[in-house]
């Protein structure tokens, strides 16, 4: 007995020490909490009540797609940014004139259609259509410059002024006269002119506009065309094409036949209508076949929606002219 309790001692020293030194029996867990600490669940942040989550069918709303803007208008904000991209330009002068079309990346794309012009003495205007990048800091430059004749052709270099071509006008007056007198043979969407493009001496005048277009149904979106008019030397104005502009501004192929008969409305292919009200009641419409016809007449009326509609040749159909076009449906009966 008195040889075992020196070891004993001996024992309970060494547990001292390394009790001392740190040493822990390597079945104890390391890494779990301590028992006074409480562990919080992670909570992720939610929407606040007024944001409005992307619609995924909504292609504005989605980063890296093109849409054109809800008014052309130059304002501050825009003219600020514009001035702050082409500050470092020599050489050539650009005149925003319209703002045409928006695209949402790591900041935001934009495209504005300006009058240039090089810094030398009788120097010709001619259009431009000058894409700028702007960062989520506010920094913005010049990604892209476009020249575009007055007839929607994009070109290279600038075109010279030829006798008999198309030329800048001084102002928009007389266009948007010869415009207005034009547009009123137009049905199924409306038209704003925003600017006069150009102008050609012919046997009387042509000229071409830039309008914004919305097409009259519920929820439809504006965007651009440039309009092709001609007036007779008696006065008498026309339409006699569209060049549409996709969402960034450049101009879409002319799809107009080059035998469209002068004095007739041009062939442009519109939405077809899924449906027309006439009298107040509804019909759901199917879309069969284009006849051959380039322009509409004697028409039996006019749709709720704004369309012409005539009885079509058989029981059950009926024709819509929409821009110029006879379309004939077959009337979807339940």
């Amino acid at each position: 007995m008195k040889k075992l309790l020196p070891l004993v001692l001996v024992i309970a020293l060494c547990m001292s020490l390394m009790t001392a030194c740190g040493f822990r029996p390597e079945t104890e867990p390391k890494d779990e909490p301590q028992a006074d600490q409480q562990t919080e669940p992670v909570e992720t942040e939610k929407p606040s009540k007024d944001e409005k989550e992307p619609d995924p069918q909504d292609n504005t709303t989605l980063p890296g797609s093109w849409s054109a803007t809800d008014s052309p208008e130059v304002t501050e904000p825009t003219q600020d940014m514009f001035s702050r991209a082409t500050e470092k330009l020599v050489g050539v002068s650009y005149e925003p004139i319209a703002y045409l079309g928006s695209q949402v990346v790591t900041g935001k794309n934009h495209t504005f259609l300006c009058k240039a012009q090089v810094a030398t003495l009788n120097a010709i205007p001619y259009y431009a259509l000058v894409y700028i990048y702007e960062d989520l800091h506010g920094d913005a430059e010049i990604t892209d410059i476009a020249v575009m004749t007055p007839s929607g052709e994009i070109v290279t270099t600038p075109m010279p002024q030829l006798v008999g071509s198309w030329s800048i006008p001084e102002s928009n007056e007389t266009g948007f006269a010869a415009f207005e007198k034009a547009e009123e043979t137009l049905t199924g969407a409306s038209y704003t002119p925003i600017h006069v493009l150009g102008e050609q001496i012919v046997a009387g005048m042509n000229y071409s506009v830039l309008c914004q277009s919305v097409a009259v149904y519920p929820g439809a979106k504006p965007s651009y065309t440039i309009a092709f008019v001609y007036e007779d030397l008696e006065g008498n104005a026309q339409i006699t094409k569209f060049i549409d502009l996709d969402s960034s501004g450049r101009p879409i192929a002319d799809e107009t036949p080059e035998d469209t008969p002068a004095g007739e409305k041009p062939r442009r292919q519109p939405d077809a209508p899924e449906y027309i009200t006439v009298d107040g009641e509804r019909y759901d419409l199917l879309r069969m076949e284009e006849p051959d016809v380039s322009h509409c007449g004697n028409m039996d009326g006019v749709s709720a929606e704004g369309y012409d509609w005539q009885v079509g040749p058989e029981e059950g159909t009926v024709y819509i002219c929409f821009e110029g076009c006879w379309f004939i449906y077959s009337i979807v009966r339940d």
